[in-house]
Protein backbone atom coordinates (compact mmCIF):
# COMPACT_ATOMS: atom_id res chain seq x y z
CA UNK A 1 0.00 0.00 0.00
CA UNK A 2 2.44 2.44 0.72
CA UNK A 3 4.26 1.57 -2.56
CA UNK A 4 1.02 2.75 -4.40
CA UNK A 5 1.55 6.39 -2.35
CA UNK A 6 5.47 7.08 -3.16
CA UNK A 7 4.89 6.65 -6.73
CA UNK A 8 2.56 9.36 -7.01
CA UNK A 9 3.95 11.40 -4.46
CA UNK A 10 7.45 11.28 -6.48
CA UNK A 11 5.75 12.08 -9.81
CA UNK A 12 3.97 15.43 -8.33
CA UNK A 13 6.82 16.47 -6.66
CA UNK A 14 8.96 16.21 -9.82
CA UNK A 15 6.17 18.05 -11.69
CA UNK A 16 6.19 20.32 -9.08
CA UNK A 17 10.32 20.88 -9.15
CA UNK A 18 10.11 21.08 -13.56
CA UNK A 19 7.71 23.66 -13.37
CA UNK A 20 9.24 26.17 -10.53
CA UNK A 21 12.68 25.49 -12.66
CA UNK A 22 11.27 26.33 -15.86
CA UNK A 23 9.22 29.50 -14.29
CA UNK A 24 9.93 32.95 -15.48
CA UNK A 25 8.30 34.46 -11.88
CA UNK A 26 7.32 33.72 -8.18
CA UNK A 27 3.27 34.11 -8.69
CA UNK A 28 2.15 36.56 -6.61
CA UNK A 29 1.79 40.44 -6.47
CA UNK A 30 4.86 42.83 -6.55
CA UNK A 31 5.40 46.76 -5.74
CA UNK A 32 7.83 48.91 -8.22
CA UNK A 33 8.35 52.30 -8.03
CA UNK A 34 10.38 54.94 -10.11
CA UNK A 35 10.82 58.48 -10.26
CA UNK A 36 9.44 60.52 -13.60
CA UNK A 37 9.40 64.01 -13.94
CA UNK A 38 9.46 66.21 -11.02
CA UNK A 39 8.08 69.61 -10.19
CA UNK A 40 6.98 71.98 -7.30
CA UNK A 41 3.92 70.38 -7.55
CA UNK A 42 4.47 66.90 -8.16
CA UNK A 43 7.06 64.48 -6.59
CA UNK A 44 7.81 62.22 -9.48
CA UNK A 45 7.18 58.90 -8.09
CA UNK A 46 5.64 56.43 -10.02
CA UNK A 47 4.16 52.63 -8.00
CA UNK A 48 2.57 50.51 -9.29
CA UNK A 49 1.62 46.42 -8.35
CA UNK A 50 2.27 43.93 -10.98
CA UNK A 51 0.63 40.79 -10.66
CA UNK A 52 1.94 37.53 -12.28
CA UNK A 53 1.83 34.12 -12.52
CA UNK A 54 4.56 31.73 -13.35
CA UNK A 55 5.09 32.84 -16.73
CA UNK A 56 2.87 35.92 -17.66
CA UNK A 57 2.21 39.47 -16.26
CA UNK A 58 -1.32 39.08 -15.55
CA UNK A 59 -1.93 42.88 -14.23
CA UNK A 60 -0.82 46.19 -13.91
CA UNK A 61 -2.42 48.88 -11.46
CA UNK A 62 -0.81 52.21 -11.51
CA UNK A 63 -1.07 53.47 -7.47
CA UNK A 64 0.93 56.21 -7.89
CA UNK A 65 1.47 58.64 -10.32
CA UNK A 66 3.10 61.95 -9.19
CA UNK A 67 3.36 63.02 -13.11
CA UNK A 68 2.22 66.47 -14.39
CA UNK A 69 -1.18 65.30 -15.72
CA UNK A 70 -2.89 68.82 -14.77
CA UNK A 71 0.28 70.43 -16.81
CA UNK A 72 -1.74 72.58 -19.68
CA UNK A 73 0.79 71.81 -22.23
CA UNK A 74 1.55 68.04 -21.55
CA UNK A 75 -1.07 66.90 -19.01
CA UNK A 76 -2.82 64.90 -21.96
CA UNK A 77 0.20 63.49 -23.06
CA UNK A 78 1.37 62.17 -19.22
CA UNK A 79 -2.02 60.92 -18.64
CA UNK A 80 -2.09 59.21 -21.85
CA UNK A 81 1.34 57.68 -20.82
CA UNK A 82 -0.59 56.71 -17.53
CA UNK A 83 -3.33 54.32 -19.41
CA UNK A 84 -1.52 53.35 -22.16
CA UNK A 85 2.00 51.94 -21.26
CA UNK A 86 0.75 49.53 -18.88
CA UNK A 87 -1.44 48.09 -21.25
CA UNK A 88 1.21 48.07 -24.07
CA UNK A 89 2.99 45.88 -21.39
CA UNK A 90 0.65 43.63 -20.72
CA UNK A 91 -0.21 43.22 -24.33
CA UNK A 92 3.64 42.41 -25.66
CA UNK A 93 4.43 41.04 -21.93
CA UNK A 94 7.64 42.72 -22.02
CA UNK A 95 9.00 46.78 -20.75
CA UNK A 96 10.14 46.91 -24.54
CA UNK A 97 7.42 49.27 -25.43
CA UNK A 98 7.32 52.74 -27.20
CA UNK A 99 6.97 55.95 -25.00
CA UNK A 100 4.52 58.16 -25.53
CA UNK A 101 5.73 61.54 -27.54
CA UNK A 102 5.85 64.50 -25.32
CA UNK A 103 5.65 62.17 -21.90
CA UNK A 104 8.76 60.28 -22.18
CA UNK A 105 10.36 60.85 -18.97
CA UNK A 106 6.50 59.43 -17.25
CA UNK A 107 6.28 57.00 -19.71
CA UNK A 108 9.59 55.53 -18.98
CA UNK A 109 9.03 55.53 -15.31
CA UNK A 110 6.16 53.53 -15.86
CA UNK A 111 8.17 51.12 -17.71
CA UNK A 112 11.15 51.15 -14.88
CA UNK A 113 8.41 50.71 -11.98
CA UNK A 114 7.12 47.82 -13.80
CA UNK A 115 10.81 46.53 -14.48
CA UNK A 116 11.28 46.37 -10.70
CA UNK A 117 8.23 45.13 -9.61
CA UNK A 118 9.40 42.31 -12.12
CA UNK A 119 12.87 41.96 -10.95
CA UNK A 120 11.52 41.20 -7.49
CA UNK A 121 9.36 38.55 -9.14
CA UNK A 122 11.93 36.77 -11.10
CA UNK A 123 12.96 32.97 -10.15
CA UNK A 124 16.46 33.20 -11.77
CA UNK A 125 17.81 34.94 -14.64
CA UNK A 126 19.61 32.45 -17.57
CA UNK A 127 23.16 33.72 -17.84
CA UNK A 128 24.72 35.09 -20.78
CA UNK A 129 24.76 38.41 -22.60
CA UNK A 130 22.24 40.41 -23.56
CA UNK A 131 21.84 44.14 -25.20
CA UNK A 132 19.21 46.64 -24.58
CA UNK A 133 18.38 49.73 -26.31
CA UNK A 134 16.84 53.04 -25.13
CA UNK A 135 16.13 56.58 -25.53
CA UNK A 136 17.55 59.62 -24.02
CA UNK A 137 17.79 62.83 -24.57
CA UNK A 138 17.96 63.87 -28.29
CA UNK A 139 18.90 67.31 -30.45
CA UNK A 140 19.77 68.22 -34.26
CA UNK A 141 23.21 66.63 -33.50
CA UNK A 142 22.94 63.48 -31.58
CA UNK A 143 19.95 60.48 -32.06
CA UNK A 144 19.75 59.87 -28.26
CA UNK A 145 19.89 56.38 -28.48
CA UNK A 146 21.66 54.59 -25.68
CA UNK A 147 22.67 50.81 -25.85
CA UNK A 148 24.14 48.67 -23.47
CA UNK A 149 25.46 44.68 -23.07
CA UNK A 150 24.77 43.72 -19.75
CA UNK A 151 26.53 40.00 -18.36
CA UNK A 152 24.36 38.28 -16.30
CA UNK A 153 24.79 34.96 -13.88
CA UNK A 154 21.76 33.29 -12.69
CA UNK A 155 20.93 35.97 -10.10
CA UNK A 156 22.77 38.73 -10.29
CA UNK A 157 23.93 41.63 -13.28
CA UNK A 158 27.84 40.99 -13.49
CA UNK A 159 28.82 43.79 -15.73
CA UNK A 160 27.60 46.92 -17.57
CA UNK A 161 28.95 48.10 -20.74
CA UNK A 162 27.71 51.38 -22.78
CA UNK A 163 28.14 50.46 -26.34
CA UNK A 164 25.76 53.90 -27.51
CA UNK A 165 25.36 57.01 -26.28
CA UNK A 166 24.34 59.58 -28.62
CA UNK A 167 23.14 61.82 -25.99
CA UNK A 168 22.61 65.73 -25.93
CA UNK A 169 25.45 67.60 -23.69
CA UNK A 170 23.61 70.38 -24.19
CA UNK A 171 22.54 70.34 -20.05
CA UNK A 172 23.02 73.03 -17.69
CA UNK A 173 23.31 70.45 -14.84
CA UNK A 174 23.16 67.14 -13.83
CA UNK A 175 19.63 67.21 -12.86
CA UNK A 176 18.95 68.07 -16.58
CA UNK A 177 20.26 64.68 -17.73
CA UNK A 178 16.65 62.91 -16.45
CA UNK A 179 16.12 61.85 -20.06
CA UNK A 180 19.63 60.60 -20.56
CA UNK A 181 19.80 58.98 -17.39
CA UNK A 182 16.19 57.20 -17.34
CA UNK A 183 17.24 55.85 -20.76
CA UNK A 184 20.41 54.40 -19.79
CA UNK A 185 18.29 52.35 -16.75
CA UNK A 186 15.64 51.59 -19.14
CA UNK A 187 18.00 49.56 -21.88
CA UNK A 188 19.73 48.03 -18.97
CA UNK A 189 15.99 46.55 -17.79
CA UNK A 190 15.11 45.99 -21.41
CA UNK A 191 18.54 43.37 -21.94
CA UNK A 192 17.81 41.88 -18.07
CA UNK A 193 14.27 41.25 -19.51
CA UNK A 194 15.60 39.02 -22.04
CA UNK A 195 17.61 36.64 -19.28
CA UNK A 196 14.27 36.08 -17.96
Amino acid sequence: MKKNIILPVLILASLFLCSTALADYKPGTYTGKAIGKKSKNQSGLVKVEVTVSTDKIENIEVLTYGQSIGHRKYGAFVSQAKKEIPAAILAKQSVDVDTIARATISSSALQLAVADALHQATVSYKPGTYKGTAKGRSDEKHTGTITVEIKVSENKIEDIKVLEYEQSVNVDSVARATLASSGLKLAVARALAQAR
